[in-house]
């Protein structure tokens, strides 16, 4: 017998199960957001549904993402720049071309051909390497930094960053540019502070590498000291570089590279560094150090230098500085007398060197015939470029800049674009951050052509100053002269030789008709001896001032022996026409030799002027009537006195004239 079980009980009262219907379909579509399509099952089918749900990220995460991504390009940006300053150091130099360099700085790629500083070199590396603040100035600061002291600190495992200051934007811009160009688009690394963005770098060395940052051109940062734009940034720098020193970024080490006339620009740092116990001055080469210069860089293209010659560049280039020798002149020397861009001379004599006009020939005609090459439209120019570029307050980072300045001197886009490439490729211009000079030693001859220049200019102008106060000065002797000389006339009785008295019109038409031509003739007069005694007093001046009585009584004499005669000629009726004026010329020619004396006492003096004419006008009186008297040059009867107040009128006036108008340099 078989027990049954609860369960077996509750088996037996289960419904019997319904059979599937085989032909019903089932459908079932499904909504609902990013959802494609629907659902469509069918008898046993079994429907498995996986979804993969995003969900987005907070902004914190997602900023939090892209401050990742940004620090981990700089640190492979780290490690390109190791790669890139290694693989320019051991680019090899060219196997042709002239060893020498011209004018322009020696790069990284330099490094061999780079000689005579190893002195320098070991100096300011001690120098970087124990303080975290150096101070660099001297001649061929550039040189040093890029072919001498970068390959350096790369052989001794160190980042160099090389920087090259600029006013149009702050330092630590141009700082985080030398390894992230892109910084611009870099949202977090950009806005970062500069302390922190160094640590970060630091940060990414090795435990035996250090970070130096050599700042180049640090003039440049402050070209306009009076913008406050540039002050503001100056502070800020000047706030970020102390928390760097100050232990933020420990590893790092600061170098500031200025001409020696503006190392006073090193006073910003005063309140934390001394200054002087960490300045390194590069001096000019001493006399062995040029000679290596020369020979190992000429040796590289197999150049033989005659002792003689080598002797006589390092002598002429030493008497030429006083100070020694400058790197860039023995430069320029070199690469002239080893073909220029021409072919290479591979054998310097004496004959070769007399040739190029020794060392000084060669410096001094070298920008000269350099822009000399250029076509006569654009020489001037080329030198109004050049000198646009020697003032700090004139810096130029672009092209477009340098156009619309040179625009402003009336120089054409065209011409700018052209004489800019040509003195590019001449090496006497070159581009960093801004457009500068290839070498400070062209200043001197850029600043002699701007005082030539400047001198033209202020002759130019003080001609067309003379001509305008000449002119003046005579217009108004011809005023003083024409009254002077028509009341002289007036004062004379020649109205008694008047005709026809009785007819009053006729009389006054006659008269003034004739007043009116001795006002023209008096015109004349002071037009001529004005303009002489400026000439004179322009022209005489120093020790040969003794010319200009001798020179005044000629001009006096002989303007106003003018007027005499063509009155003579108007007036007299008798038949010895020649005879009277020969008299009347001879006696105007004394007359106006005393009124051109005069004239030359009165513009010269400083004090009693208006005393000095009077008494020349009555001096003048007194020997016309003398004259008259022995000679009868006027052709009347007339008394002592009248003939005496006709002669002083017509100087009073016609100097009164002048003197209001009178140049108050006439001392010279």
């Amino acid at each position: 017998m078989t027990r049954s079980t609860p369960n077996d009980k509750k088996a037996s009262q289960r419904k019997p199960k319904r059979k599937a219907t085989v032909n019903k379909v089932s459908k079932q579509t499904i909504k609902g957001q990013n959802v494609v399509g629907g659902i469509n099952a069918r008898g046993h089918a079994k429907i498995s549904i996986n979804q993969k749900i995003f969900t987005q990220l907070s902004k914190d995460e997602e900023k939090r993402g892209e401050q990742e991504a940004e620090l981990k390009e700089l640190k492979n940006a780290i490690k390109q720049k190791y790669a890139d300053i290694k693989r320019r150091v051991n680019r090899p130099l060219p196997e042709d071309g002239n060893p020498y360099l011209c004018m322009q700085s020696f790069e990284v790629t330099d490094r061999a051909r780079f000689f005579g500083r190893d002195d320098a070199i070991q100096e300011l590396l001690i120098q970087l390497e124990e303080n975290p603040t150096t101070f660099l100035d001297g001649s061929g600061r550039t040189s040093l930094l890029q072919a001498g002291i970068l390959p350096a600190l790369l052989k001794q495992g160190h980042l160099t960053l090389i920087v090259s200051a600029s006013h149009k934007e702050p330092l630590s811009t141009s700082i985080k540019k030398q390894l992230l160009p892109n910084i611009e688009a870099m949202d977090f690394l950009k806005s970062m502070a500069l302390p922190e963005f160094i640590r970060r770098v630091t940060d990414n060395l090795n435990k035996q590498s250090q970070l130096f940052i050599l700042v180049d051109e640090f003039e440049e940062f402050f070209s306009n000291s009076s913008d406050p734009v540039e002050i503001e940034n100056g502070q800020t720098f000047k706030a970020e570089w102390k928390s760097c020193i100050n232990g933020i970024a420990p590893d790092a080490h600061w170098l500031f590279s200025v001409p020696t006339r503006l190392k006073y620009l090193f006073n910003l740092f005063k309140d934390e560094v001394a200054i002087n116990p960490n300045l390194v001055t590069l001096h000019p080469l001493e006399t062995e150090d040029a000679f290596t210069v020369m020979t190992k860089q000429g040796a590289l293209r197999g150049i033989r230098i005659d002792k003689s010659v080598s002797d006589a560049i390092i002598k002429a280039l030493g008497d030429y500085n006083n100070t020694g020798i400058d790197p860039t002149q023995l430069q320029l020397v070199c690469y002239m007398l080893a073909g220029g861009k021409g072919p290479l001379v591979k054998h310097w004599t004496m004959d070769h060197y007399l040739s190029l006009n020794k060392a000084e020939g060669i410096l001094q005609s070298y920008l000269d015939s350099t822009i000399n090459e250029l076509e006569p439209t654009q020489r001037d120019p080329a030198w109004q470029l050049l000198s646009t570029l020697i003032e700090p307050s004139q810096s130029v980072t672009s092209e477009s800049e340098l156009i619309q300045k040179m625009k402003s001197q009336d120089v054409s886009e065209e011409i700018t674009r052209e004489v800019l490439g040509f003195l590019q490729s001449s090496h006497l211009v070159e581009y960093a951050t801004a457009y500068k000079l290839s070498s400070d030693s062209l200043l001197p001859g850029i600043q002699a052509w701007r005082d030539k220049r400047s001198a033209m200019e202020k002759a130019k102008e003080a001609i067309w100053n003379q001509v305008r106060s000449i002119g003046g000065s005579a217009l108004r002797g011809s005023i003083g002269g024409a009254i002077g000389f028509a009341l002289a006339y007036w004062a004379l009785p020649y109205v008694e030789r008047v005709p026809l008295l009785k007819d009053i019109n006729f009389f006054f038409e006659w008269y003034f008709y004739n007043l009116t031509l001795r006002a023209l003739l008096g015109a004349i007069t002071g037009f001529v001896l004005t303009l002489s005694i400026d000439l004179i007093l322009a022209s005489w001046k120093g020790e040969k001032k003794w010319m200009r009585l001798p020179t005044a009584m000629l001009a006096g004499g002989v303007s106003f022996a003018l007027a005499m005669v063509l009155h003579i000629n108007l007036h007299y009726l008798g038949d010895q026409l020649f005879t009277a004026l020969g008299v009347a010329a001879v006696e105007g020619l004394i007359w106006g030799a005393v009124a051109g004396v005069g004239a030359v006492w009165i513009m010269t003096s400083e004090q009693l002027i208006w005393l000095k004419l009077l008494a020349t006008s009555v001096t003048c009186g007194l020997v016309l009537a003398l004259t008259d008297s022995l000679l009868k040059g006027l052709d009347l009867s007339a008394p002592f006195y009248i003939i005496g107040i006709s002669g002083m009128v017509m100087p009073l006036f016609l100097l009164g004239s002048v003197l209001l108008g009178r140049s108050t340099k006439a001392n010279g």
